[in-house]
């Protein structure tokens, strides 16, 4: 199980204890409440064997992948694995015994849903009930089990082709249980259905890969990375059409002549158009033109919020006195809240910018493109979006131009190679403090920096 804050997860660990010999569980250190991690264990019925302590950030299976890694030194013969929110009946007993008795894999299971009184109807805006289907909730453990590339509904990729067991029992459902947790839920169905019926309407052929995030966050060096791919293409910021040229070319540029010539208001239909590829690219990085292209143009969006250390970043905008102000400080605070919300409402990922290089495989499973080692060496290709960062786009001419000494920070001769320093060496001890007071310190713990 994995343990964040959910009001109801004392009385579902213990429900769990009940039924297993052993128990391994994860907390999530980014976003949990620490305060309930002396009452774990007491929960445990003395059957707690390893509790992790979690920083990496959640998406859909990676923490369900570092639980499952526990067990490759346990050797089990069944696994459990409900969420925070969620209970096995009585009758789970009779069922686990039935399905060793199988030949079986996983064990699926329906949802009874625990609701607000005089709601008589789980959250649905397209008249199916959330949880749409069942879901695995216990699977048989053998080595080399794993969950990526992750699918859905719970289930491990290694039994994809396996026969699914239905459970007879139910798994009660808590997550909508007050009026505030319903409330919400409701919110963010209504916008996931939206989304899958703008992918619908466009059968998922074109897709736009939105990179969110504050200015001096390294955008444009993962928007090069990601564009280096043979089936992306980077607009850089496109948001500075009318303000900026093409990073490679200049103002010269074949592909943006053309666009402007064939522009007609809608930014990312002139760009398919144009650059004849079904993956664009956008490092806007503005939360605010990602919700008017989105609610104007109807494509698929895959974003990805970049974050980086406030420390680091902040190093750049110092004022004339050489100093950081506070609102330079509450405006990164600021625009991360809203860039998080944004995220939310499309089912992005979170990335760190200074984990870019290890975070390839699970930004490029989130996109649903194929691995290729040319990824790595963006400045081998060329690439044509609205300029961003100077620095990244020099990398790239120099390589072309065969120019002598032409890595930097970002790259050797041998390949990537990313190790930002912290911004505690540029930054003086007043600068530091004004950081901490003004919400700095505590966003950067929220993100895993201290």
């Amino acid at each position: 199980m994995a343990i964040r804050d959910f009001p109801l997860w004392k009385q579902c660990l213990k429900s769990l204890a009940s039924h297993v010999d052993e128990l391994y569980l994860r907390f999530d250190m980014r976003t949990g409440d620490k305060n309930i991690l002396p009452e774990i264990e007491s929960c445990c019925d003395g059957k707690l064997k390893k509790l992790i302590k979690s920083d990496i950030v959640w998406d859909n299976h990676n923490w369900k992948e570092e639980l499952l890694r526990i067990l490759d030194s346990v050797h089990p013969r069944v696994v459990l694995f409900p969420d925070e929110d969620e209970e096995f009946d009585s009758g789970i007993e009779k069922d686990i015994k039935n399905f060793m008795d199988s030949d079986c894999k996983e064990m699926i299971f329906d949802f009874k849903t625990i609701l607000p009184k005089g709601i008589t109807k789980a959250p649905s805006e397209d008249g199916r009930v959330y949880p749409f289907t069942k879901h695995v909730k216990v699977f048989k453990w053998r080595p080399g089990l794993t969950y990526i590339p992750y699918k859905n509904r719970g289930r491990l990729f290694t039994y994809l082709d396996n026969p699914q067991y239905e459970a007879k029992s139910k798994i009660t459902h808590y997550h909508f249980y007050t009026m505030e947790l319903y409330n919400k839920w409701k919110d963010r169905l209504r916008n996931r259905f939206k989304l899958e019926e703008n992918k619908r309407l466009c059968n998922g052929r074109k897709t736009i890969v939105y990179i969110l995030g504050s200015t001096r966050s390294g955008s444009t060096m993962l928007d090069l990375m990601i564009s280096s791919n043979s089936e992306c293409t980077s607009l850089g910021e496109l948001c500075l059409l009318h303000k900026r040229d093409c990073g490679f070319c200049g103002a010269k540029c074949k592909y943006w002549k053309e666009y402007k010539k064939k522009f007609n208001g809608n930014y990312y239909e002139t760009a398919f158009k144009v650059f004849k590829k079904d993956i664009l690219v956008d490092s806007s990085k503005k939360w605010k033109w990602l919700k008017e292209r989105a609610d104007s143009e109807s494509y698929e969006y895959k974003v990805i919020h970049l974050v980086r250390n406030g420390l680091d970043r902040l190093k750049f905008r110092k004022g004339k006195n050489g100093h950081i102000k506070p609102y330079v400080v509450q405006a990164w605070v600021n625009t991360h809240r809203k860039c998080e919300k944004v995220r939310k409402r499309y089912g992005g990922i979170l990335v760190k910018y200074e984990e870019i290089n290890q975070e390839t495989n699970r930004i490029y499973e989130y996109l649903g493109v194929k691995w290729q080692d040319r990824k790595v060496k963006f400045w081998e290709h060329e690439h044509h979006g609205l300029l961003g960062s100077k620095t990244a786009y020099s990398l790239v001419k120099k390589w072309h131009n065969k120019e002598n000494g032409w890595y930097n920070i970002y790259a050797d001769e041998h390949g990537f190679n990313l190790n930002p320093r912290t911004g505690h060496e540029f930054l003086s001890k007043e600068d530091i403090k004004v950081f901490n007071k003004y919400g700095g310190r505590e966003l950067n713990k929220e993100l895993g920096y201290e």
